[in-house]
Parts: structure tokens; C-alpha cells; sequence
């Protein structure tokens, strides 16, 4: 018997997520993942496995490979490399129950569906859902790296006392428009960071593009040139020419956060929950469809201007 078969004959009680877009929406998606299983094996009181499905719009889409420009999806077979502790599948056991899960009170019902042992979850809602979980800790097991990306980053970046910078580069042929935090909103939750949590040793920039490309841009120059003015008590440290999963883990790692309306973003404040950390985000719910997050920690701060992709 082929492991295809062994997997298609699957008895135990199972989730699977469908693994879509970018890695912002992937890890997501993962979480979401873990968070059902967990969440059945409780209602039911039986053991149920989380499998990720690599569908053929991450198998064979556009963005397969990482290159130096700016962030895009690892091939998928990297994927299981990078985290270790998730099953990842590019089929789904047949006979699978395809749920389109919206609302986070579904999962009571579907731990009483008479095929609960075989539950396709379809997150078609991503950001509603997350809402949902948005004051329960238990989203929880996270999503665990391979412990050599997590020892690299640890050797290559002192993150003690330090301050995490996310921003989105769009000019780089990336394939989303929207509305995003201008410099000085930047500024503004910087400061809000500092009057709460005191100056940071360090200060990481994270734009996911490398900086031979990010010079050449408007907004990360009056990014940086704001910082190098205004707090000239942090180092500023622009991470360069890292993988994705390199930039997460940092931003994983770091203080605090200032994080923007993105999935990748939300996901770096996400992957580690800590109590202890302020993460402060725009309200640009209108641009990607955010609810507010009220995950301890996490601090809601309005712009008054953004910048229009």
C-alpha cells in the first residue's frame, strides 16, 4: 500500500485547511488549522489531526519560489522544512465533508456531524474568523520552526530590548492594492511604543525586499530618515536580503511590534503571543476587511492619512 493510499484511508478524526495566496494568508490559514483541531478534540473528546492541503494555487501558482526582490511563497515542498510539527497534503482523503467555515460557533456543529471524522475546513472568510479568535489565547499550539532557522536568526540578531518595524514596499510588483500607514503614522506608533515600554536598544526594519531596491523607494527612505532623526537613542537596522521565515522570526523575537494591515504582519504578532508585548496596528479595516484584535497586547491606533497603492 502507497502512503497516497494509507492517507486515503484514514480513520481517525482529521481537519484540514485549504492553503491559499501568499504566506500571509498560508500561516494564517495554518492557524486557523490548529486552532479547529484543537478546539474539536476538546468538544469530542477525541484526538483530532490537523492537516495542512497544499492546493494547485500554491502548488503551481505564481509565486513559488523566493528571490532576493521581495517576499514570495517558498516552494511548497520547503514548507514542511520550515515547520516541522504540520502534515502537509496536496490531496484530500476522499468521501472528505467540504465545509465552507465562516463563523467560529460552527466548529460545536461540526463535532456532532455524523462524518466528523473526515471535516475539509474551506476558510472562505478569513478575517471574519479571525475576529472570532481574536480574545482567545487558545489559538494556541502555534506553528513551530525548524530549530536551525530559529538558532540563525538568534546567533545573527540581538532582539533584547528591541523594537519590531513592519511595513509593506508595494511598488515591487507586488499583486495587492490598497491603503496603507503613512511615515508618520509610523512615527506616531513608535512613540506610543516608547511612552509605554521605554526607548528600544534596537529597532528592526522589515520590508521584505532587499535594500539595494528599497533606497530606490519614496516611502521606506522617509521611513528610515525619520527614525535615524527622531530616535537616535535605538539602532536602526534594516534586515536585508532574508527569507521570509528569517523576517517572521525576528519580528517573532522582537519586543514589541509595530506591525500594518497585512496578513504577513498580523501573522508575526500572532505566531508568538505574548502578554508582555505591546503591538500596535492602523485601522485601516475598510482597505483588507481587519476587525479590531483584542488580544491582550495588541493596540488599536487610527490614521489620520495613509498611502493610497
Amino acid at each position: 500500500m502507497t502512503e497516497s493510499e494509507k492517507k486515503d484511508t484514514l480513520t481517525e478524526p482529521f481537519v484540514i485547511t485549504d492553503l491559499r495566496n501568499g504566506i500571509g494568508n498560508i500561516l494564517l490559514e495554518i492557524l486557523d488549522g490548529l486552532f479547529f483541531a484543537n478546539s474539536l478534540s476538546k468538544l469530542t473528546g477525541k484526538a483530532y489531526r490537523y492537516y495542512a492541503l497544499l492546493t494547485p494555487r500554491v502548488l503551481y501558482g505564481h509565486q513559488i519560489a523566493y528571490t532576493e526582490e521581495h517576499h514570495s511563497m517558498p516552494h511548497p515542498l520547503k514548507l514542511s522544512e520550515i515547520y516541522p510539527n504540520i502534515t502537509f497534503i496536496n490531496q484530500a482523503p476522499s468521501n472528505t465533508l467540504n465545509i465552507n467555515l465562516e463563523r467560529l460557533i460552527d466548529i460545536s456543529l461540526l463535532a456532532y456531524h455524523p462524518n466528523n471524522t473526515r471535516i475539509n475546513i474551506t476558510v472562505n472568510n478569513l478575517m471574519n474568523l479571525l475576529a472570532e479568535l481574536g480574545s482567545n489565547m487558545e489559538i494556541l499550539p502555534c506553528l513551530r520552526y525548524d530549530v536551525s532557522i530559529v538558532d540563525y536568526v538568534k546567533r545573527k540578531f540581538n532582539t533584547t530590548n528591541s523594537l519590531g518595524i513592519h511595513l509593506r514596499l508595494f511598488q515591487i510588483g507586488d499583486y495587492m492594492r490598497a491603503k496603507y500607514p503613512s511615515v508618520a503614522w509610523y512615527n506616531k506608533a513608535v512613540q506610543h511604543v516608547i511612552s509605554q515600554k521605554g526607548n528600544p536598544q534596537r529597532i528592526y526594519v522589515v520590508s521584505g525586499v532587499s535594500s539595494a531596491q528599497s533606497n530606490s523607494i519614496a516611502t521606506f527612505v522617509e521611513l528610515i530618515l525619520m527614525l535615524q532623526s527622531n530616535y537616535p537613542l535605538s539602532e536602526i537596522i534594516v534586515v536585508d536580503k532574508e527569507p521570509y521565515y528569517v523576517d517572521l522570526v525576528i519580528l517573532n523575537l522582537c519586543s514589541n511590534l509595530v506591525i500594518t494591515n497585512t496578513t504577513f504582519s498580523l501573522a508575526s504578532a500572532l505566531l508568538t503571543l505574548n502578554e508582555q508585548r505591546l503591538v500596535v496596528y492602523p485601522d485601516l479595516l475598510d482597505a483588507n476587511h481587519f476587525q479590531p484584535i483584542t488580544l491582550p497586547g495588541f493596540h488599536l491606533l487610527p490614521t489620520e492619512k495613509y498611502i493610497q497603492y
